[in-house]
């Protein structure tokens, strides 16, 4: 293949990536990959096995809600606040031109930040 065709079907893929159907149907079909749960496995750093998910996933669903540990900082009193989990996606190899249905996953707030912090400092 010459590098002008090369680079045509290039372009061609980042046209289809970039439409808007295409992005709505990867998005449904991560979702019902998903389970509406957090995909992380211990792409973020934690091993979630140790925190018992016997799957190695991350327990975290869509608008669950988790009791948070925070500590007061005028008493210093620790105690738990609820928070709603909201998933988004990641692209789990840091390319955000690699949009393969492989490479994106749906990760809870704390995975997908840790996920994207250890990219910063790699």
């Amino acid at each position: 293949m010459s590098e002008k065709t090369s680079g045509t079907v290039r372009q061609s893929r980042l046209q289809q990536y970039n439409s808007e159907e295409y992005a709505a149907d990867l998005v449904k079909r991560v979702a019902l990959r998903s389970g509406m749960r957090c995909e992380c496995v211990g792409h973020c750093g934690m091993n979630h096995k140790e925190q018992h998910h016997v799957d190695g996933r991350c327990g975290l669903k869509n608008f669950g809600q988790y009791k948070m540990p925070t500590q007061n900082p005028v008493t210093g009193k620790w105690h738990k606040i609820p928070v709603t989990i909201v998933l988004g996606t990641v692209h789990v190899n840091h390319d955000r031109a690699d949009f393969s249905f492989d490479n994106i996953m749906v990760f809870c707030q704390a995975c997908r930040l840790l996920h994207e912090s250890n990219q910063a400092w790699q």
